[in-house]
């Protein structure tokens, strides 16, 4: 009975590998998950709202577009159309294939241009660094898209051309570079 209310000696080494990862865990994952004060303050003074708080990208979109105006993001964040109510202008919402070569992506940009011509959205987001390595069209000429063909690139050029023709760079917000739609009259 005395040998067996003794601690085995892997106990404290699993207990302090245990603490490790507690600890490492609290700093590392627990501060994105935990609500911040604008949440809270949200919850306290609107305990039963169903809906979702904004970030400062679905707040801008919210309030700078009407409801049947569409919205391009270049890059790939379908959780702003979603949320926003905002439609795309283009059936394409993952951009990278667009520029993929063979005439199979040289078809689907030219559809995508021609949406974007029938369906001009009211703004256009893009992120010059996207994490789903879709390249950005308002890079410097020498910079589009180095792993792409001479067709992808081609095809950039033709959407910095329009953007260019019928947009101005409006603001900046997180990562996303914001155009806006030139007027019209």
């Amino acid at each position: 009975l005395k040998a067996s209310r003794r601690p085995a000696p892997w106990l404290a080494a699993s207990l302090a590998m245990l603490g490790m990862l507690l600890v490492s865990w609290m700093f590392a994952v627990l501060p994105d998950v935990l609500p911040g004060r604008v949440q809270i303050n949200d919850l306290i003074a609107r305990p039963f709202a169903t809906g979702y708080l904004h970030d400062d990208l679905e707040k801008y979109v919210l309030s700078e577009t009407a409801p049947d105006d569409s919205v391009l993001v270049w890059g790939y964040d379908p959780r702003l159309h979603f949320i926003t109510g905002r439609r795309a202008p283009s059936r394409y919402l993952f951009h990278a294939q667009l520029v993929t070569p063979g005439l199979a992506g040289e078809q689907r940009f030219n559809q995508f241009l021609h949406d974007l011509e029938n369906d001009a959205p009211a703004l256009i987001f893009a992120q010059p660094q996207s994490q789903h390595a879709v390249p950005f069209f308002g890079a410097a000429e020498g910079e589009f898209c180095r792993s792409c063909t001479e067709e992808g690139r081609e095809s950039l050029r033709r959407l910095k051309d329009f953007v260019d023709q019928e947009y101005e760079l409006e603001t900046t917000i997180e990562d996303w570079l914001i155009y806006r739609i030139k007027d019209q009259a």
